[in-house]
């Protein structure tokens, strides 16, 4: 069998570019400055340090009657009971 006449290629206007392929950039690479940076250990610290969690005030980070403040108010509403919450609880939401 013959194959079918085919049309003559068409020339590329001025100023197009080939069109890039999947092929041409490899696959998991890592630009030259990012892998040159290596951060020292007291950089790494440094950093971690920052997202420790801290939950509530310490007597390290905040004044002593604050922290004692705090303890109060929570032996207080802790000493009123299930009960009280609930039913104060209750009351906030009620619609009239």
């Amino acid at each position: 069998m013959v194959a079918p006449p085919t049309a003559p290629a068409e020339a590329a206007p001025e100023g197009a570019t080939a069109p890039i392929t999947e092929s041409a950039a490899p696959e998991n690479t890592i630009p030259a400055t990012l892998a040159a940076v290596k951060p020292t250990p007291q950089q790494i610290a440094a950093a971690s340090a920052m997202f420790t969690p801290q939950f509530g005030p310490t007597f390290t980070t905040d004044p002593w009657w604050i922290v004692l403040l705090g303890w109060l108010v929570m032996v207080v509403a802790a000493g009123q009971g299930a009960p009280f919450w609930f039913n104060l609880l209750q009351k906030m939401v009620a619609r009239k």
